[in-house]
């Protein structure tokens, strides 16, 4: 058995989002994900390259609280580009690389994560990470989207 939710822009292009009742459902509502999502084979997946914090100069914010909000605007920025109207709401799956694991950035997390997913709910990984390419970056954030 599994609990589905259908009240997501995501589900106008075909993308159904479960969880598993129990233990999975209590981590799936803290961290304002699904457990597993099917794509329909008629969706167009949008892939895009791993975004940091940094800001047109290039540079990353030293406060993590401003570099996590970059992070997640330039999410936005690229998708929009590629012509995903609805943003971060089109998002399904997410991949998030820390060079802290701490439970305040983690929370940072997923108070950007709320915020800019709205409804939807897309699976998430959540890696620790030795280092990251960016000069000055402390996080990365690569995710696939649906547009319709």
């Amino acid at each position: 058995m599994s609990i589905e939710y259908n009240s997501t822009y995501l589900n106008k292009a075909g993308v159904r989002s479960f969880n598993v009742p129990g233990a999975q459902q209590a981590l799936a509502e803290q961290g304002h994900l699904s457990n597993a999502i099917t794509v329909p084979a008629s969706a167009t997946v949008v892939h895009i390259t791993g975004q940091v914090g940094n800001v047109e100069s290039g540079e990353v914010s030293s406060d993590f609280r401003q570099e996590f909000r970059q992070a997640f605007e330039n999410v936005e920025t690229v998708l929009k580009a590629a012509g995903v109207d609805k943003g971060w709401e089109a998002v399904y799956k997410v991949h998030f690389l820390t060079l802290d694991n701490s439970q305040e950035r983690l929370q940072e997390y997923l108070a950007n994560i709320q915020k800019f997913c709205g409804e939807s709910r897309p699976t998430t990984m959540a890696i620790g990470a030795s280092s990251i390419a960016w000069p000055g970056a402390t996080i990365e954030i690569f995710v696939e989207a649906v547009k319709l």
